[in-house]
């Protein structure tokens, strides 16, 4: 009987908290996402806001957004084999500044390429998802 009052508690509880938590997520609009990656280009939000500058670019990285949802993030390569660290910035305020970083040749290793958010305003880049070798970092200041 006493489990049987626990288990009424708890599942009642998670109703009542989980009901309330959807319940607030729907008075803020939704958030755009990444909607469309192809090779030479990124969408967001449903427009582009990258293409390829060069021939033969190529998105080789997750586009991943920050936790604010305020840039995303993403490395491309060249045939050559340039490798260069993209942040686009899609706030309002600054929508459609895109920053680059080209990586080091000397950084470059063999295996799959990883971008990965280290805070606000700062990006790494690795082949491991946890070590990065490049951090690239920016600040933003409106006039």
């Amino acid at each position: 009987m006493r489990f049987s009052f626990v288990l009424v508690t708890v599942l009642l509880t998670t109703i009542w908290l989980g009901a309330g938590n959807r319940a607030q997520a729907q008075h803020f609009p939704p958030v755009p996402r990444v909607h469309k990656v192809t090779a030479t280009a990124v969408y967001y939000g449903g427009e582009r806001v990258w293409r390829a500058k060069r021939r033969g670019e190529r998105v080789i990285t997750p586009v991943l957004s920050s936790r604010q949802r305020g840039a995303v993030a993403f490395a491309t390569r060249t045939r050559r084999g340039s490798v260069t660290l993209i942040v686009v910035l899609v706030d309002k305020a600054v929508r459609g500044h895109v920053m680059t970083w080209v990586i080091p040749r000397r950084t470059h290793k063999r295996g799959r390429a990883n971008v990965m958010w280290l805070g606000r305003s700062k990006v790494g880049f690795g082949y491991s998802p946890v070590r990065p070798v490049v951090v690239a970092s920016w600040r933003v200041r409106q006039r």
